[in-house]
C-alpha cells in the first residue's frame, strides 16, 4: 500500500521515476531473499541423514 501511495503522490511529476525506483527496490529485496534462502538450504543437514547412516551400518552388519 505504501508503494501505491508513493506512485499516486508522484503521479503528476515523477511517476516513471517513482515506478522505476519502487521496481528496483522490490527486485533488490527479492534477490536478497533468494540469496538468503539458498544459503540456508545449503547449510541444512541432509534429509534423514541419521536414518541413512543407521541403514548403512545395518547393511554392513548383515552382509558380514
Amino acid at each position: 500500500m505504501l508503494a501505491l501511495l508513493i506512485v499516486i503522490y508522484r503521479w503528476e511529476t515523477d511517476r516513471m521515476l517513482a515506478l522505476g525506483l519502487l521496481t528496483a527496490a522490490f527486485l533488490s529485496a527479492g534477490l536478497i531473499l533468494v540469496f538468503l534462502i539458498i544459503q540456508s538450504l545449503r547449510k541444512m543437514p541432509r534429509l534423514f541423514e541419521a536414518s541413512i547412516t543407521e541403514s548403512a551400518k545395518d547393511r554392513d552388519a548383515l552382509s558380514k
